[in-house]
């Protein structure tokens, strides 16, 4: 229970420090996204799916395309590392700069952030401490709410997620 209210406290300082400057009451910007992803562990073991949620802003009122973004991935079929099964639940909170590519509705988002513990039962895939989380996201924009993404992230120090989904932005 530590390790939860510890991550959310991180996770929520630092989106309130990049967020303090937008006006709260204004959704534009704003944007929502789930997908499913390969939990992919090294050397050639089983690897799970997982599920991602994420949530992000942009801050645009800050500096021209940056953003932030919340993201809490979920292990629905769990990796197998080390002859175990690994609960993953992590929980991490991104800076975000998005470059739209010129004459194709497509954007290239890189992502830098914090990562907490892994929240799931097991030690053998994540580390016990807060951590440094990459990333890189292409949207393709459907309609100009919607957008399909393919995404790679680094979730600590022996996982990485390949994931597929939606995002609805308002």
């Amino acid at each position: 229970m530590l390790k939860i209210v510890i991550s959310v406290l991180v996770t929520v300082g630092m989106a309130h420090t990049l967020y303090a400057k937008e006006a709260v009451s204004e959704l534009g910007g704003f944007y929502v996204g789930t997908g499913v992803a390969v939990e992919a562990v090294p050397k050639n073991q089983d690897n799970g799916v997982g599920l991602l949620i994420k949530g992000g802003k942009k801050l645009d009122s800050v500096m021209q395309n940056l953003g932030v973004e919340v993201e809490m991935t979920a292990s629905l079929i769990d990796p197998e590392y080390n002859g175990k099964k690994a609960d993953i639940l992590t929980l991490a909170t991104y800076a975000t700069y998005d470059i739209a590519l010129p004459k194709v509705p497509v954007t290239v988002r890189p992502r830098f952030g914090v990562i907490a513990p892994n929240l799931g039962d097991n030690e053998s895939v994540h580390s016990r401490n807060i951590g440094f989380s990459t990333g890189l996201l292409a949207a393709f924009r459907v309609t100009p709410h919607v957008s399909l993404f393919i995404d790679y992230t680094n979730l600590g120090e022996m996982i990485n997620d390949y994931a597929i989904g939606a995002e609805f932005n308002f």
